[in-house]
């Protein structure tokens, strides 16, 4: 059927079929990921931070108007896709196919915004619309959250720290402020912290085999 797309999970496994409104499908984030590094007196560094999930907006109708018949279970089993199963655990991972962009990927389900609705004389909804919140699902990209405490029993200390707490990096081809600041704190807006501490005014005057402390 034109314009009709097909909602699947696994755990719980559920699927569920509606139509595209007017509103469609359209990606609202995931594109650039640059950021500007500031340097002294000088051009800013333009550098490419990666960028975030896609996310999507999706405008649906449940519609069993015309035979008069209840969509109260779809309604349900949407709400369940964004929900965990129990206690502890993940909604579930979702896929949608149909004319939508990026069919080929998972989602999580992150809101659900109710509509216009019509009912039966029942009471029950014979024709349901919706707009759901899609964020790209990436399971690779996921960090592993333990207590500091923890980290620190279960790891040996790095090449290049101290038990005291200081850590030294020694400057390799193709290295810069802004990425050795990104390989430390997540962060390249951060390299100020590193040219402070080892005195060094011009970020771009870093030499191959040099010995910095990082803070």
């Amino acid at each position: 059927m034109p314009g009709e797309v097909v909602l699947r999970s696994t755990n719980p496994s559920l699927t569920v079929r509606a139509l595209l409104d007017e509103q469609g499908a359209k990606v609202t984030k995931g594109y650039g990921g640059w950021s500007v590094v500031p340097r002294p007196r000088r051009l800013g560094l333009t550098q490419w931070d990666g960028r975030d999930p896609f996310e999507m907006s999706v405008g649906l109708m449940l519609d069993r108007f015309a035979e008069d018949e209840s969509v109260e279970v779809l309604c349900s089993s949407i709400e369940r896709m964004a929900l965990p199963p129990r206690d502890l655990a993940e909604p579930p991972v979702v896929r949608i196919s149909g004319p939508v962009p990026h069919d080929d990927l998972t989602w999580v389900i992150t809101g659900i915004e109710w509509g216009d609705v019509i009912r039966n004389q029942s009471g029950l909804r014979v024709r349901q619309r919706l707009t759901l919140s899609l964020l790209r699902y990436s399971a690779a990209d996921r960090i592993q959250l333990r207590p500091a405490a923890e980290r620190a029993r279960s790891k040996p200390a790095a090449a290049g720290s101290s038990a005291s707490g200081g850590r030294t990096y020694v400057v390799k081809r193709g290295d810069t402020l802004s990425s050795i600041a990104a390989k430390f704190y997540r962060d390249a807006s951060k390299w100020r912290k590193i040219a402070d501490a080892n005195g060094i005014r011009d970020p771009k005057n870093l030499k191959i085999g040099q010995k910095l402390r990082i803070p």
